[in-house]
């Protein structure tokens, strides 16, 4: 991504966020906040939780090998039953012991924002979004004609399942779970800023051994994901619900298979 570009989103984003703010006032958002018991406690047992499920992936991939150094071209990457398999079996490998870990503690669901508290508003706050992503998308690339005259429906469709699935896991785990505690902890600003860095960082991982980038590249891709990481943690913070940010998250990243240039970038 070239500074142009990340300048250009950065906008894109504040506006967005400006536009957040103004939907959860009109449509008068109720806040109950996240009231967590030993808010310290829990930080450290979903951090390490998350830890070890991300050192579980890598000693993975480590061990199976990855794209051996050769960067991947998206445009060549095909989303299949097979596709949604496996990211189905790197999320349980990645994300289970989180859930495990919250249940164990008997942590409720609804302290991750997975509730009917703002539930109906934010599922429509999130498809507004996908709504002017794609509105954006289109004035960017043009047209879209010739990826869905090249690219085959089931292509979309399993698309759309594998980045439902990333995108529910990553908010209910890294939103919902982790930056809840870390707002109760260190209050809201600071939670929802730590939380966001924490989320971009671990994809750093994601870069180097899946994309194939080289550290160089794999760090600024990662350092560049830290906007779109706070916009997705502040629609959490003005929704306290997971849905918002996982029905953005997914089609933020299903729309890279719509609007390919040559590569597109995953969060």
């Amino acid at each position: 991504m070239k500074i142009q570009e990340f300048v250009i989103q950065l906008v894109v984003f504040i506006l967005l966020g400006l536009f957040i703010y103004g939907f959860t006032k009109l449509t008068r958002f109720s806040y109950n906040g996240f009231h967590i018991e030993f808010p310290g406690k829990s930080l450290t047992a979903s951090m390490l939780s998350i830890l070890f499920g991300i050192g579980l992936v890598v000693l993975i991939f480590l061990a199976i090998g990855s794209s051996g150094g050769q960067e991947i071209d998206d445009s060549k990457i095909r989303y299949l039953f097979s596709s949604v398999l496996s990211q189905t079996l790197a999320a349980l490998i990645m994300f289970g012991p989180a859930m495990l870990t919250l249940r164990s503690r008997k942590e409720s669901w609804e302290s991750t924002g997975i509730s009917r508290h703002n539930l109906g508003k934010s599922i429509l706050l999130g498809i507004l979004l996908d709504v002017i992503t794609v509105a954006l998308s289109l004035i960017d690339y043009n047209s879209i004609s010739t990826r869905i005259t090249t690219v085959p429906l089931s292509q979309f469709l399993w698309g759309f399942v594998h980045f439902g699935i990333v995108g529910f896991v990553e908010e209910f785990t890294f939103r919902g779970y982790l930056q809840s505690r870390f707002c109760g902890l260190l209050g809201t600003i600071k939670g929802w800023l730590l939380a966001s860095i924490l989320m971009a960082s671990v994809h750093i991982f994601q870069r180097i051994l899946i994309m194939g980038l080289s550290t160089g590249e794999a760090l600024f891709s990662t350092l560049a994901l830290i906007p779109i990481s706070l916009l997705m943690g502040y629609v959490f913070i003005r929704t306290e619900n997971v849905a918002a940010p996982a029905i953005f998250h997914t089609f933020t990243d299903w729309n890279g298979i719509l609007f390919l240039k040559e590569k597109s970038v995953k969060i």
